[in-house]
C-alpha cells in the first residue's frame, strides 16, 4: 500500500533527523536518542513488510489490522462482525452470506478498506466519514458527514447491514 510506505519513510526521516541532531551537536539526550532509534527501527520494519507486531500479533488478526494488510471472507457464521484497519489495508469479501440480516461494523483510520460485494445482495450501507472518503455503490461519496445507500432487492430486510466509520482513510465498494 502506498500510504504505508509514505508513513514508513516519514518515520525514517524523523528518526534520522533526531539521531543526527543529537549526535552531531554532542548534546546527547537519552530520551531523544532512544526515540530516534525507535522510529528508525519502526520505519525499517514497515518498509520491509514485517509490520509492527508481525502477523497474528495481539493487535493484528484477520479482523483488526495495525500497520499491515488483511483479506477477509464473511460468511453466515463469521464472528466477530467488526473489522478495523489502522494505518493498514483491508479487503473484506461478502460472498458467503445467504439469508438473515448480518450487521457488519467497519472502521478505517488512516487506512484503505475495500469491500467486495455481490451485485444481487440486498444491502443497507451507512457511512460516516471525517476527513476521509467513503464511496457508496450509487456513486455518492461521503467526505465529511453521513451518507446512506439501500438496495433491498424487493425484500423487507437486507441480507447485510453495513455501518462504516472513516477517519483520514478511504472505503470503497467493488462488485464481484
Amino acid at each position: 500500500m502506498h500510504s504505508q510506505r509514505v508513513f514508513a519513510l516519514l518515520l525514517l526521516i524523523v528518526g534520522g533527523i533526531l539521531l543526527a541532531n543529537n549526535l552531531l551537536d554532542l548534546n546527547v539526550s537519552l530520551f531523544k536518542l532512544l526515540l530516534g532509534f525507535g522510529l528508525l527501527v519502526l520505519g525499517g520494519m514497515l518498509i520491509s513488510g514485517r509490520g509492527l507486531l508481525g502477523s497474528g500479533g495481539p493487535l493484528q488478526n484477520a479482523q483488526n489490522v495495525l500497520f499491515g494488510s488483511a483479506r477477509n471472507r464473511v460468511s453466515d457464521n463469521t464472528s466477530p462482525e467488526s473489522f478495523t484497519a489502522l494505518f493498514g489495508e483491508q479487503t473484506i469479501k461478502l460472498d458467503g452470506l445467504s439469508s438473515g440480516t448480518k450487521i457488519l461494523y467497519i472502521s478505517s483510520t488512516f487506512s484503505e478498506v475495500k469491500l467486495l460485494l455481490p451485485r444481487d445482495m440486498p444491502m443497507r450501507i451507512t457511512a460516516n466519514a471525517f476527513f476521509g472518503e467513503a464511496k457508496l455503490p450509487n456513486g455518492v461519496e461521503a467526505n465529511f458527514g453521513e451518507k446512506s445507500f439501500s438496495d433491498l432487492k424487493g425484500l423487507s430486510e437486507p441480507v447485510v447491514d453495513i455501518r462504516v466509520q472513516v477517519l483520514f482513510g478511504s472505503f470503497k465498494i467493488k462488485w464481484i
